[in-house]
């Protein structure tokens, strides 16, 4: 797994030459070079399994997630080539996308996804999305979220209060959070007086 992690190709190659017993299968060997982007070492991996097909060997959801947590769209792209199935991980994906702050490796996922995940994802979840993007800071991901059509008004029963968000960062102290949502549209009509006194303190709201 170190190996795989630093990228390093020829001493892997020299430990499987030497006739070390390791399993090519190792999901924690080839986690390791996803989420470091080596896509050499996954080669390798592929390689020396001999293997069309993975399906029931692992889990390829796990794994294009270790890629995004670094944003490797090569090994993301290499993953998907060699056959590793995910599409049963997908929410899990997208969500991994947005929260990391990955915006290039969720524009993969839409463009290889083969459907508009927009139009069908439960709005819960999208509306989890858009706050998870402002909870991380990550303006560009909340204005491509936007741009989907993701709303802040989408939680229904999963937002108590009603308010997008609001009240949960402004608990957090979320000042970047906070002011992400409203310089894009969340409303504070429905957050309560003590809460908009608290968002004042920590220089949110005038």
């Amino acid at each position: 797994a170190a190996a795989a992690a630093g990228g390093h190709v020829a001493a892997l190659r020299y430990l499987d030459g030497i006739g070390m017993e390791w399993d090519v299968l190792d999901e924690s060997v080839w986690n390791s070079a996803a989420r470091h982007g080596h896509v050499e070492v996954l080669k390798f991996l592929h390689k020396h399994s001999g293997r069309d097909s993975y399906h029931g060997v692992m889990a390829g959801g796990v794994l294009i997630s270790s890629a995004i947590f670094g944003g490797h769209i090569a090994a993301m792209r290499y993953l998907d080539e060699i056959g590793l199935e995910w599409d049963e991980d997908i929410n899990f994906l997208f969500d991994e996308a947005v929260c990391k702050g990955q915006l290039d490796a969720l524009l993969w996922l839409e463009q290889n996804l083969g459907h508009d995940f927009y139009s069908v994802a439960d709005p819960r979840l999208l509306y989890s999305m858009l706050r998870g993007a402002a909870r991380g800071g990550h303006e560009e991901v909340v204005v491509h979220l936007l741009q989907r059509g993701c709303r802040w008004d989408m939680g229904g029963d999963q937002d108590e209060h009603q308010d997008g968000g609001l009240r949960n960062l402004i608990d957090e102290a979320n000042v970047e959070g906070l002011k992400l949502m409203t310089k894009y549209g969340a409303s504070w009509d429905n957050v309560s007086p003590s809460h908009i006194a608290r968002a004042r303190q920590l220089g949110v709201l005038p």
